[in-house]
């Protein structure tokens, strides 16, 4: 009996010196393991927190810089200033910055403020009868007034306008203003003492945020109007003053693993008490979970960023493409509209031959050069469809040469730009059309970016298998940053505002394309103040009877 008792002594002291330092392993490591994942879990629901804050102050600068881009377009129209200022015209206010603005821009709604905050032209999706009385103006809307006729005074001839949010018995509101102004730079015309003011806003309601939540991904946005604290992006006036919330419901994909991993980790407890084999392996197993886990979430994150900062690079494309077609758009249309409007109403005895005539050709020069436009955004549509199809044939190239100088000339001899195209003697074989319109792109914007002086030579050689036609001038020439910009699809090196060039910056996108679609491409070289040279490569194999090494045509 006695020694039954001392050998089971012996068995619980063997067991517990060899289980309790194990069970005392194991509780260590699974301790240690579920610290790590608790914790894990938590960074990984602060990076999701992060990352909705960025997106939610992304969705609400993309948001305020469409509203600043529309203001400044139409605060800086002549049309603005006549119709609203000089001679108020209801009519055109109605349909310009009222119907136009709620309806075309999307925007909740449009004021004109004068003198002493005189409200000229209001136009709303609610009520536009409570911005009537000056003295019944929020605070927030006054300064955004104030503010925007300060940074008129800066002396920029285009001041940007100002931004910020104001609220009304109506809702909240994301606004800009800017001063109303000539075109041209100059100060607009006054209301008495003081310059016009143009201000756009949208309602922050229910429909911008069901937008924002679909253009960017944001869960569940919500406007808070009360105590708006941490957890969201506070919306300012534009004196700093924090008037409500952008909230939305943060991701938990720490909690999500968490919960999803709980039956597992207790499994692997229990099974782990007895068999320290596979504690080790269970431990393992949820350790490389774990980082699968925390690598997806950070592929995940850089996806989402990636797209952010697509979708805010495309909005921007978008203003800038629908502010500068619209001043393209604008001016032709104006001068066919004024002339043949005179030539139908004038007198016919003030009617000369040469007068008729001289307005015949300004409607025919608006006319040809819309037609450009069109014909550039349709070629760059049917090139991008791929359904774009070359009729090659075998050409000579001078001819060729010579019709794409003399379209140029006119303009070439009106800047003072001497145009050098020496014969080649060279016959290809391309779309002669395609052909015409690659080197019509290419010097119309040689000497378009050239001064009184400059020098536009065009000129060929064969190297290294490729037929090489290059366009050179000496005009301004251009940085590494503004090649990037001139070959993206509406993008122009220098701004065509500041610079007075006309185009939609299709030029050299539509160049490349169908220099790729004849099996070649295109290679721009420039420095500023040093010229440019764009150079179109086709194959050796377009060359028609002429040898493969290289041989200079100038």
């Amino acid at each position: 009996m006695k020694s039954r008792g001392r050998r089971s002594a012996q068995f619980g002291n063997l067991v517990a010196a060899h289980l309790l330092p194990t069970f005392t392993l194991v509780v260590g490591v699974v301790a240690v393991g579920a610290g790590l994942l608790f914790y894990s879990a938590h960074q990984q629901n602060s990076v999701a927190q992060n990352a909705g804050r960025h997106l939610a102050q992304t969705a609400i600068s993309v948001v305020t810089e469409e509203i600043e881009a529309f203001v400044r377009d139409y605060a800086y129209w002549d049309a603005t200033a006549e119709n609203l200022i000089v001679d108020y015209n209801p009519d055109w206010a109605d349909e310009n910055v009222g119907s136009w603005v709620i309806e075309g821009l999307e925007m909740s709604g449009a004021l004109v403020f004068g003198a002493e905050n005189r409200v000229i032209n209001a136009a709303d999706f609610h009520d536009a009868d409570r911005f009537r009385e000056a003295g019944q103006l929020r605070k927030s809307l006054v300064a955004l007034i104030t503010h925007a006729r300060d940074a008129s005074r800066s002396g920029d001839d285009m001041p940007p306008a100002v931004t910020g949010v104001f609220r009304d018995g109506y809702g909240t509101h994301l606004a800009a203003a800017a001063v109303i102004r000539w075109e041209d730079g100059t100060d607009g015309p006054l209301d008495g003492s003081e310059p016009g003011v143009l201000l756009f806003y949208r309602t922050i309601d229910e429909t911008m945020l069901a937008n924002l939540e679909a253009r960017f991904l944001l869960n569940a946005p919500r406007l808070v109007l009360n105590d708006p604290g941490g957890g969201m992006v506070p919306l300012r006036s534009v004196d700093g003053r924090v008037l409500a919330g952008l909230a939305w419901q943060s991701e938990t994909p720490g909690t999500d693993m968490l919960k999803n991993l709980a039956f597992p980790l207790l499994a692997s407890v229990v099974v782990m008490s007895f068999l320290v084999g596979i504690i080790v392996v269970r431990a393992m197993h949820s350790a490389r979970q774990v980082r699968i886990y925390q690598a997806d979430l950070e592929a995940q994150t850089r996806k989402l960023r990636a797209a952010w900062s697509e979708a805010e690079n495309a909005n921007r494309s978008k203003s800038r493409f629908l502010a500068m077609m619209s001043h393209e758009l604008r001016t032709p249309l104006n001068a066919v509209i004024g002339f043949s409007d005179f030539m139908r109403q004038a007198p016919q005895e003030v009617m000369t031959y040469d007068r008729v005539r001289g307005y015949a050709e300004d409607i025919h020069t608006s006319g040809t050069y819309l037609l450009a436009l069109i014909n550039d955004i349709l070629d760059m549509s049917k090139i991008e469809s791929n359904r774009y199809e070359l009729y090659e044939e075998e050409i000579d190239l001078d001819p060729i040469l010579d019709q794409s100088t003399a379209l140029v000339r006119g303009m070439a001899k009106e800047r003072g730009v001497r145009l050098t195209v020496p014969p080649t003697g060279k016959r290809l074989r391309v779309d002669a059309r395609a052909l015409k319109q690659i080197l019509l792109n290419l010097l119309s914007n040689a000497v378009k970016f050239s001064d009184s002086g400059g020098i536009v030579r065009v000129d060929l050689t064969v190297q290294d298998g490729m037929v090489r036609i290059a366009v050179t001038d000496t005009g301004i020439g251009m940085a590494p940053a503004e090649i990037d910009k001139a070959l993206t699809p509406f993008g122009q090196a220098k701004d065509a505002h500041i610079r007075n060039m006309d185009g939609t910056g299709l030029g050299l996108n539509i160049a490349k394309s169908l220099a790729i679609l004849h099996g070649g491409d295109l290679e721009l070289r420039s420095a500023p103040g040093k010229g440019t040279t764009v150079t179109i490569l086709l194959p050796e194999s377009r060359l028609i009877g002429t040898p493969a090494d290289a041989v200079s045509a100038a």
